[in-house]
């Protein structure tokens, strides 16, 4: 898994349990030696669940930075650009239902090794204490042979 290349790259998690799903996608063409930026989108849905509170932490490979996020359904909080390490958001108010949005990412030139972009969707349910934490990852593409 760590070393594919493809137009689009992708790992879905899909919980029947709870009704809801979530898909972490990497959007990429071409990776450069020179370094560049990638896309990823994030989706999450959620119907019938009455959740309360919603983070989404996207744990960022060494050298790379958050540039921004676009889309309908931003978090009301979103990291400063140029972040690194992580990308930390959460909602105030939920969208109905579902979410998605873009992430834009920089990744630094002269990488060896790409990693997988990894991090998790952390929400509670009303009334309940427990947080729930859903995995989440976009699989890197392997990078340029020079």
């Amino acid at each position: 898994m760590k070393k594919i290349s493809a137009l689009v790259l992708a790992f879905s998690s899909v919980i029947g349990v709870f009704g809801q799903s979530s898909n972490f996608v990497l959007l990429t063409d071409k990776i450069s030696s020179g370094g560049g930026s990638v896309s990823c989108e994030l989706t999450f849905e959620y119907s019938g669940k009455a959740i309360s509170t919603l983070g989404v932490n996207i744990n960022l490979p060494e050298g790379w930075s958050y540039v921004g996020a676009s889309g309908e359904n931003l978090p009301s909080i979103c990291p400063v650009p140029g972040s690194t390490e992580a990308a930390e958001f959460a909602y105030l108010n939920l969208p109905a239902d579902r979410f998605s949005y873009r992430i834009d990412l920089r990744y630094p030139a002269g990488l060896s090794n790409f990693s997988n972009i990894e991090g998790a969707i952390i929400y509670k349910l009303r009334g309940e204490r427990d947080l729930v934490s859903i995995e989440i990852v976009a699989v890197s593409p392997t990078p340029p042979k020079d």
